[in-house]
């Protein structure tokens, strides 16, 4: 199937839905050398005498068209460190392997979904990020209007639908969007993990994308007396955890880096309380009511 069939498919077993550009999203364009995707910034490099050292690469295994993009977590010889395999509608910084940068957008998608597979070396993640911003002439910083990121933890073999929601500011719209995408965990690269991703694209649907995945948030017991088990599904990365009284106050907060975060609520007095689940930028990405009841 070629990828105008492709996204006609998906338009039409998706709803009333808008699909928004991300520049060479299904990665048939490259050059340079190290080979690159067009549009993108990666971690390959070239060391003279030594040769290049390429830790993304076009690869004829595709989901649709030509190319894909695969993504391999190497080592460097020599000082024996080891760099995720990563790639950035930006710049990646090759000591700290953080993005910056990004390309002109202005929409407000919901979502960004692709096709990947991926073969971790053990424990290893690999993770998609997208991060909408605005310059603020006022502050003279750029502020984050939304993000989004997806973790992937299970070997997959065959091309997988996946999606991920965006968190949005209420009313500001971007001006800038940033696409990251990593082989490996960046503070904990395995050589040899291995990221096949192809059909990258902004989505916004009235599915209501978004409110699909907060749905998956939940605490548990309810009514608690003790601890508070905070949950997410694959698609949902805990960040931070902010718990409020009736009065807004916040009486306990508490950082989660799993799906699964459990928060120490024995000192707290009986009531009706507010669970607020915080993505990595500081935004809400959901608010539960629960009681303690000792």
């Amino acid at each position: 199937m070629n990828k105008t069939l492709f996204l006609l498919f998906f338009i039409l077993i998706g709803g009333l839905s808008k699909a928004q550009e991300i520049p060479n999203g299904g990665f048939e364009s490259w050059s340079g050398t190290p080979e690159e995707p067009a549009s993108w910034g990666t971690l390959s490099f070239s060391i003279p005498l030594l040769g290049d050292f390429a830790s993304a690469s076009k690869s004829t295994d595709s989901h649709t068209g030509d190319f894909a993009l695969a993504l391999e977590s190497i080592n460097i010889p020599l000082i024996n460190l080891a760099i995720p395999g990563a790639a950035a509608t930006g710049t990646l910084n090759q000591l700290t392997f953080q993005s910056s940068g990004g390309f002109p957008f202005t929409l407000r998608p919901n979502a960004i979904k692709g096709y990947y597979k991926y073969q971790p070396v053990g424990a290893d993640t690999a993770s998609v990020e997208a991060i909408l911003t605005r310059w603020n002439t006022d502050l003279g910083k750029r502020d984050t209007v939304g993000y989004g990121k997806k973790i992937f933890r299970d070997a997959i073999g065959s091309y997988k639908l996946f999606s991920v929601p965006l968190v949005l500011d209420a009313t500001a719209s971007p001006d800038t969007a940033r696409i990251t995408v990593y082989s490996s965990s960046q503070s904990n690269p395995t050589a040899g993990s291995k990221l096949f991703l192809d059909d990258l694209e902004f989505f916004t649907t009235t599915a209501g994308i978004e409110e699909q995945a907060a749905s998956a948030i939940s605490v548990y017991p309810n009514p608690a007396a003790n601890l508070l088990h905070v949950v997410g599904d694959e698609l949902t990365t805990l960040h931070s955890i902010r718990i409020t009284n009736l009065l807004g106050q916040c009486v306990l907060k508490t950082t989660a880096n799993t799906g699964d975060c459990v928060c120490d609520i024995h000192r707290l007095p009986d009531g009706l309380y507010f669970c607020h689940v915080i993505n990595p930028q500081g935004l809400v990405q959901k608010s539960l009511k629960f009681i303690i009841k000792n």
